[in-house]
Order: structure tokens, then sequence, then C-alpha cells
């Protein structure tokens, strides 16, 4: 069986010497940059939710903040069970928790990871995946 894959991303950004992003407080953004903003996100938004492969946005903490409808599909869990739970703690199976808590810890620190494995989905069934 080939492996699906399983895109997670964590919200902590860095700009190119490797600080945290943080945006000006007291600069107003114009109408025309809220618009193209608010654009970008309805593209992003159709781009995640119609993708054909599971994601998790998680903070870097392994909190989950979004999943997208191919998430749901494969793992069986709806949003309102996921969103705000840890990401370790709903599909890494027991004997791979040390593996989900590193990847946790590597992808805070923007460390790319690719490596095929598996996650358990809500009914208690293995899901392989390519993280």
């Amino acid at each position: 069986m080939k492996p699906k894959k399983l895109f997670r991303r964590n919200t902590k950004l860095k700009n190119k010497a490797g600080e945290v992003s943080r945006q000006n407080a007291n600069k107003k953004p114009s109408d025309s940059n809220i618009d193209k903003l608010i654009k970008e996100k309805a593209v992003l938004e159709t781009l995640i939710n119609t993708t054909p492969e599971a994601i998790v946005q998680t903070t870097t903490e392994g909190i989950i903040e979004r999943i997208n409808e191919q998430f749901i599909k494969e793992f069986g869990y709806s949003r309102e069970e996921t969103l705000g739970k840890n990401i370790d703690d709903l599909i890494v199976p027991p004997e791979l928790r040390n593996e989900g808590i590193s990847f946790t810890k590597r992808t805070a620190n923007n460390e790319k990871i690719v490596t095929n494995t598996y996650r358990i989905s809500k009914d208690g069934n293995k899901i392989y995946v390519t993280l």
C-alpha cells in the first residue's frame, strides 16, 4: 500500500535572518492591500480544502489550528474534535509517541521532515503516511 501524504505546517514564521517575524503594530494597511489579502486567503483556503492530500496546521507546540477536508475523510475526525487538540495525542499511536514529539519539536524549528510512517485514525486503523 502506497503511503498517503500528510502535510504539516506550524505557524511560527521566521524571516531570512532566522528571527520570528513581527508585523509593525502601528502600520495601518490600505484598503487595496486588505482586498488583496482577502482574495489571496480565499485562493489558499480553496487550495487547502480541495487538495487530495491530508493537511493539518499546528502551532509550534503541536496544537491543531486547521485541518482540511481530506484530513477529515482519512482520519475520521470532525473539525470540532480536532481544533485545539494536540496532534501527537490525537493521531500518533503510543508506540510512535517519541517520534511524534520529535517531529513536533523539529517542525517548530522550521526543519523539513520527509519520512514514511503511520498514524492512527479515529476508528483505530493504521494510516500509512509520508510526512
